[in-house]
């Protein structure tokens, strides 16, 4: 006998609820954190392996193939090929992977959590937060020592370090992430003091000969600046030249 549309549906839901658990069980995450995760990194996840291929060539990356698999007496290291090579007829296992580089970068990603970000049926801030998640999952498939991230929310008087250098990627940080950009305090724009922070980030690091690389992803005009005395002037209403010129010179030093 054929099944109604209505038991159709809840197979379905069943289905996609193992799935869920399984996967949320793999993150090692609390149901609520998962579901928190899950609503905005489902959607991005089918985009990464094509960011990432974008990447090797943006980060002029290189692959080599290698021999993997248990090694015996008689084996050897080829220094040319970078390579194992086994001599006595075992079977190779080979496997692509990074070619080790003398480039290294530092990537410092800037997401704008104003007030502007929250407004309308369709937030910028959901795709503020995709994106920085996409990113995040491309660039933590490369070494650690040669390409290093942070993520940074910032608005009017709030900056937050969700990623900082040389921390760790993982399911948890992720959620860390889309909650701190979705709980921040959502004011005006500074993005001035935005990049100025983050070079000063990108010098601490140590990497003198590293290629710095600052991506703000925002969606509107700068509207709030800090002025000598510590204040900080703000001004929401139009293009305000004072705010701008001292954004688009630092960006000119960037």
């Amino acid at each position: 006998m054929p099944l109604s549309a209505e038991e159709l549906r809840a197979m379905e839901e069943q289905a996609q609820k193992l799935l869920d658990d399984a996967m949320r069980e793999q993150m090692g995450l609390e149901e609520n954190a998962f579901k928190l995760l899950w609503e905005y990194l489902e959607p991005v996840l089918p985009c990464v392996s094509t960011l990432y291929g974008l990447l090797w060539h943006v980060l002029e990356f290189s692959k080599r193939s290698r021999v993997v698999g248990g090694l015996e007496e008689g084996d050897e290291y080829d220094e040319a090929g970078g390579f194992v090579r086994a001599v006595m007829g075992q079977r190779d296992v080979r496997q692509d992977e990074l070619k080790p580089g003398k480039m290294r970068y530092l990537v410092s990603k800037l997401l704008d959590i104003s007030g502007s970000t929250t407004i309308g049926s369709d937030p910028s801030i959901k795709h503020i937060i995709q994106s920085d998640l996409l990113a995040d999952e491309a660039m933590s498939k490369f070494p650690s020592d040669q390409v290093n991230f942070e993520s940074v929310a910032f608005s009017d008087e709030i900056e937050i370090l969700l990623k900082q250098f040389g921390e760790a990627y993982s399911p948890q940080k992720a959620y860390e992430i889309v909650h701190g950009l979705l709980n921040g305090e959502h004011s005006a724009t500074r993005s001035y003091e935005a990049a100025v922070k983050a070079i000063e980030r990108i010098r601490a690091q140590g990497w003198p000969d590293a290629r710095k690389i600052i991506v703000m992803i925002t969606d509107g005009k700068p509207s709030a600046l800090t002025m000598p005395d510590g204040r900080i002037y703000k001004n929401s209403f139009g293009l305000d030249p004072l705010i701008l010129q001292a954004t688009f010179d630092e960006v000119a030093h960037c």
